[in-house]
């Protein structure tokens, strides 16, 4: 019988947007900017990810400043009027290696308070909150 379980994958993507086409030409490997990308498709935690996933992704809708795509931006703009839109100010950023930076332990820990104090909004399918944050620990942490 076969799981088609396989390893997680990783490898790096060049920052191209971060060069111009001159500079890419004469790029020294060792300065390059790169985005780390793993994969984890088929890994051994792809499906209990994908489950705690399921669980937890109804807090997102309780977090006020949650964006799902460019349609719910755009959305969340045509519901104001230009006067209120007047009083606003919008910018974009880019944040410098936002994910390595992030403690997981520390996001796990709020992750969990959050779905505590909001319990009433998910369904845990019988596991309790101890559960999944088990499970985050176990697939997440090194």
């Amino acid at each position: 019988m076969s799981h088609h379980t396989t390893l997680a994958t990783a490898r790096v993507m060049l920052k191209t947007h971060k060069y111009t086409s001159d500079e890419i030409k004469t790029l020294n490997p060792d300065t390059m900017k790169t985005r780390p990308i793993v994969s984890g498709c088929n890994s051994p935690f792809h499906k209990i990810l994908w489950f705690v996933c399921h669980i937890l992704s109804p807090l997102m809708n309780l977090v006020p400043s949650h964006l799902k795509n460019t349609h719910d931006f755009l959305q969340r703009i045509r519901n104001n009027t230009p006067n209120d839109l007047k009083s606003l100010t919008f910018f974009t950023a880019d944040v410098e290696a936002l994910y390595t930076n992030i403690n997981v332990l520390t996001a796990i820990e709020d992750v969990m308070e959050f779905a505590k104090e909001n319990r009433q909004s998910i369904s845990t399918y019988g596991l309790h909150l101890s559960d999944l944050q088990e499970l985050l620990e176990t697939t997440l942490l090194p």
